[in-house]
């Protein structure tokens, strides 16, 4: 049905001046073959060229419109997409040195534009995107003066940012309370219920986190020959098979202080250290998030209101899923006996929100340690079942939740690690997965940016 109202669509507009041009033809071609990716695409293209060239049935075309309107089956950003690309087409006709659109094409957009409910200074916005350069050049120079704010400004920026994500989780939690528990109705309490629930459940991992890690430190002194005979019997085995010139364990330690990569891990746990100074914006957060939560704009923004819903929805399943793993590397440590299961399960909740590379070190943590107490077969299994529940997150549930269209190309993530953890040391990696997000969802509904948007 929307491919039909497409077809449709694209006669309307190319039989707007009753003059089918052959470059015209030969971009709507070229659409209808990149829009419908399989064989169909030439059933679509005859039906299209039959709708120009005999009578076409604005009877049917009014029916498509109205069952599109009523089923939803176009979002903001795809009709928005659908006038970028009749510009286009437009464009491919006017090659002059002013590439001005002709009036029957520019009328012709404006009024699909109104039928897919859409206002024409919107429209205009599109054509203009299209047939100049203003609005890419401001978008490249704004993001330019965008980074070298939030790099000079992160202090005030990232509570702002925590505050705005974690009200994301506030709201979607205030949704599903008010759907299952109030049936639609008692909207403000269902919102402030959701915001106790999200800061007592933030709070209580807080908490957790602070003893556990507390407990592992004051304990972790007991672990110490057990540590040294282990890198003993790992020296030993290695010597036999290299000539790595290193006597015992004292010596590798010795060496180890000697390498420049220590310089570049002490950075690391110092950045991490400062990512725990957030509690000291945790008030500010609160109050942040409550005014995101409760504040009402008064504005109805059908763009605006598409993108934070994509943002909350994101957003939401990334925090759920992330206790959901926690809880799981509790109960599975737990299970096998490791002690500072609950320092685990924390590392594992805060890793889960750096994208890739997170979950190596969520992993990695509590089967190193493992090795200290545990026979290898044993490591073994623990490293293969904690694997395995980091790959069904990150491969399987994740994607399901998000959908298809919310997944972050590999490329992508490992940039946005990169490009936020220099702007923000290790607060920004941790922020850098919705961070990626927000900036595909806004790309996806602009012109300017939305083929850049297509390879995040």
């Amino acid at each position: 049905m929307r491919e039909e109202l497409y077809i449709y669509m694209l006669a309307k507009f190319t039989g707007a001046d009753k003059k089918y041009e052959l470059k015209e033809i030969v971009k709507v071609k070229s659409f209808i073959k990149e829009t419908y990716d399989n064989e169909n695409w030439v059933i679509w293209y005859e039906k299209y060229r039959v709708l120009i060239e005999k009578e076409f049935n604005t009877e049917r075309y009014s029916e498509l419109l109205l069952e599109a309107e009523e089923k939803k089956l176009l979002s903001y950003s795809d009709k928005k997409s659908f006038l970028y690309s009749l510009a286009g087409i437009a464009k491919s006709k006017n090659l002059s040195s002013e590439k001005k659109i002709s009036d029957s094409d520019y009328t012709a957009i404006i009024n699909i534009a109104k039928d897919l409910k859409i206002e024409p200074i919107s429209a205009d916005a599109v054509i203009e995107s299209v047939f100049g350069i203003t609005e890419t050049f401001i978008g490249i120079i704004g993001v330019f003066c965008i980074g070298i704010t939030l790099f000079f400004t992160k202090t005030l920026f990232i509570p702002l940012f925590l505050a705005f994500f974690l009200s994301r989780v506030i709201i979607k939690g205030g949704e599903i309370i008010s759907n299952f528990v109030f049936k639609n109705k008692i909207k403000g309490l269902s919102s402030f219920l959701s915001f106790i629930l999200v800061y007592a459940i933030i709070i209580f991992i807080l908490i957790a986190g602070i003893i556990a890690t507390t407990n592992t430190i004051n304990d972790l002194p007991k672990y110490k020959e057990k540590f040294t005979l282990l890198l003993d019997k790992t020296i030993s085995t290695v010597s036999k098979v290299t000539d790595i010139g290193i006597k015992g364990s004292e010596d590798a330690l010795k060496k180890m202080g000697e390498l420049p990569l220590l310089n570049l891990i002490k950075p690391f746990f110092s950045g991490l250290m400062n990512a725990f100074s957030v509690f000291g914006y945790f008030l500010l957060i609160i109050i942040l998030s409550a005014y995101f939560v409760f504040a009402k704009s008064g504005q109805n923004n059908s763009e605006m209101d598409e993108i934070d819903a994509k943002l909350t929805s994101y957003v939401s399943v990334k925090f759920i899923v992330s206790i959901l793993t926690s809880i799981s590397f509790y109960l599975i440590l737990t299970a096998f006996g490791l002690d500072f299961a609950l320092f685990w399960a924390f590392l594992a909740f805060i890793f889960n929100f750096i994208p890739a590379i997170g979950s190596i070190f969520a992993t990695a943590f509590p089967v190193l340690f493992a090795l200290l107490v545990f026979s290898p077969i044993k490591v073994m299994i623990i490293a293969i079942i904690l694997t395995v529940i980091e790959n069904f997150v990150g491969n399987y549930l994740e994607p399901v939740l998000f959908g298809k269209k919310m997944e972050l190309k590999p490329i992508t993530v490992m940039w946005g690690l990169m490009l936020w953890g220099i702007i923000w040391g290790i607060p920004g990696m941790f922020l850098s997965a919705p961070l990626m997000a927000l900036i595909k969802i806004i790309g996806e509904n602009y012109s300017f940016s939305k083929k850049i948007s297509k390879y995040l």
